[in-house]
């Protein structure tokens, strides 16, 4: 099976008051085609750090990618312009999904017009590498309707009863 995505190697480091720590040291995952990966362990031994390597959105100044590669569809994201993994992979083919999701949505707007607002941004269907080159108020009438049945269709699949209303 050819990989979607391949971790080698991967080496994060912290840097703290009290000098570096070693939190992820040669990490290694592949994921094929087609197939859902689900990360389990204890809180604290680096799931979340993981995933941010992966989408290189670790925080600024205090971690680093101290080594290896993260490909994805044969490229290595770590070496790649970051324009480019933002225009492009981030929120697009590859998205996190943290452990508490009361932080992800809020619950004074529905879920269907939070995902939409990503979908204007995101959306596999924009077809400009993933920002959105119109006014902000603007979306285009096919693509949102293609995009709203997209996530219809999402969130039907999680069983989300009546997701139209």
């Amino acid at each position: 099976m050819t990989e979607l995505l391949s971790v080698r190697g991967l080496r994060v480091d912290f840097v703290t008051d009290g000098g570096v720590a070693q939190v992820l040291d040669g990490i290694n995952l592949d994921v094929g085609p087609g197939e859902v990966v689900g990360l389990v362990g204890e809180s604290g031994c680096g799931k979340t750090t993981l995933a941010r390597a992966i989408l290189g959105i670790l925080p600024a100044g205090a971690a680093r990618v101290r080594g290896g590669e993260v490909r994805f569809r044969g490229a290595d994201l770590l070496r790649q312009d970051p324009a480019m993994v933002n225009a492009r992979v981030r929120g697009k083919a590859i998205t996190f999904i943290p452990q508490d999701p009361s932080t992800s949505f809020s619950p004074l707007f529905p879920v269907q017009t939070q995902i939409m607002d990503l979908m204007k941004w995101k959306s596999p269907r924009a077809g400009d590498g993933g920002g959105a080159r119109w006014p902000l108020w603007h979306y285009p009438r096919g693509r949102y309707r293609a995009d709203r049945e997209a996530v219809l269709e999402t969130l039907r699949a999680v069983q989300i009863p009546e997701p139209a209303r």
